[in-house]
């Protein structure tokens, strides 16, 4: 991924992490932040994919190297490694906005 992309991967993890370790949010947020954890989560899974089509390529070219295929298979070890974490964070996000709205209606006296 380029800088820029790798910076808006960081920016979501980290408030992702926030929110699930209790820190306040509010709808939009909750709403805005599942939503682009789904996109980044898209984005890792086509990763892998093409990660995989090249590595596929690279062992039936004649002239590629072990050390261009370790390479690529480290990228989509990398890439799984942080889709699962991703996929559990997503997991527990829909748990913990499913909390919060619980709390939400009971305080507005709608439970």
């Amino acid at each position: 991924m380029s800088e820029p992309d790798d910076t808006l991967e960081i920016t979501l993890t980290r408030r992702l992490r926030e929110v699930l370790s209790g820190a306040a949010a509010t709808e939009g947020e909750l709403r805005l932040l599942e939503e682009q954890a789904e996109g980044l989560a898209r984005s890792l899974a086509a990763g892998i994919v093409s990660s995989e089509a090249h590595l596929a390529a690279l062992a039936g070219a004649p002239g590629a190297t072990v050390t261009e295929m370790a390479a690529e298979l480290r990228r989509v070890e990398r890439l799984r490694d942080e889709l699962d974490d991703l996929r559990a964070d997503l997991a527990a996000l829909a748990s913990r906005s499913r909390t919060l709205r619980g709390a939400w209606l009971r305080q507005e006296g709608h439970v």
